[in-house]
């Protein structure tokens, strides 16, 4: 029986503020000792994805609008919450804080976890999303250390590629 591949899994978690209107899958990275490893989980299923290190081109993130969308629906939810209590008389102060509790909350999560982001995976094959890398700060991480990876196996990666996607992504 052979032994278990050693795997380490990479910073970052796919978006988890869906509000109920996506199917989105979960995403994981995962590296191996010669492989960058990608978990997609759905309720019903469970796929992988395996990407050779010397067959990654580049991996690069870019930057989103999705923390300012959320937290403008969570606005506007909010709004619609106070507008209710106003409408409805509400004299009581803590039906309006109780109510709007969660979008308070979640606007507070969402503007500190910071930047919002999308990660790439360039091979000869095509590009690969990675909804994985979907905050900045894990992002940056998660691509150093991938990088790392990648040029073991390659050798160094040229930078004046990594810092065109870079400087576009920003």
């Amino acid at each position: 029986m052979s032994d278990p591949v050693p795997y380490r899994k990479l910073p970052g978690r796919s978006p988890t503020f869906r509000f109920g209107l996506s199917s989105a899958p979960a995403s994981t990275l995962w590296l191996g000792p010669d492989h960058l490893l990608q978990t997609i989980q759905t309720p019903s299923r469970e796929e992988y994805r395996r990407y050779d290190y010397r067959d990654i081109q580049e991996v690069f993130v870019q930057v989103t609008r999705r923390r300012l969308q959320v937290n403008l629906l969570l606005a506007a939810l909010h709004g619609i919450v106070l507008g209710t209590c106003l409408l409805a008389n509400a004299r009581e102060l803590a039906i309006y804080l109780i109510w709007s509790a969660p979008f308070v909350v979640g606007y507070l999560v969402n503007t500190l976890r910071g930047p919002c982001c999308q990660g790439y995976l360039l091979t000869a094959v095509g590009v690969e999303p990675l909804s994985s890398l979907a905050r900045l700060g894990p992002a940056r991480r998660a691509v150093d250390q991938l990088t790392t990876e990648i040029e073991q196996a390659q050798g160094r990666l040229e930078p004046a590629t990594l810092a065109q996607h870079w400087q576009r992504s920003h």
